[in-house]
């Protein structure tokens, strides 16, 4: 289940076992925020604290501040999904 966050829209440029769902969850999460499929997001929500997801989203340079709750740093997330 956890792969399902690793999805070629967000990942088109890296090799997917190159990859550390811990060592670069700030890459993986900020990655799947801005080009993942909505089922990669939900895996992402799954995976990781909310903590963690928050500060990626608001310290990221990778995030556009395109309009949309994954680009906003006040962005609620759902206790369940």
């Amino acid at each position: 289940m956890e792969r399902k966050i690793l999805v070629p829209e967000a990942f088109w440029d890296v090799e997917e076992k190159e990859l550390d769902l811990q060592r670069d969850r700030e890459f993986i999460i900020a990655r799947v925020l801005e080009h993942g499929t909505l089922e990669a997001v939900r895996e992402v929500i799954r995976f990781y604290d909310r903590e963690t997801i928050r500060e990626v989203v608001k310290r990221s340079n990778l995030l556009s501040k395109k309009p949309g709750c994954f680009g906003l740093p006040s962005c609620k997330f759902p206790e369940r999904m």
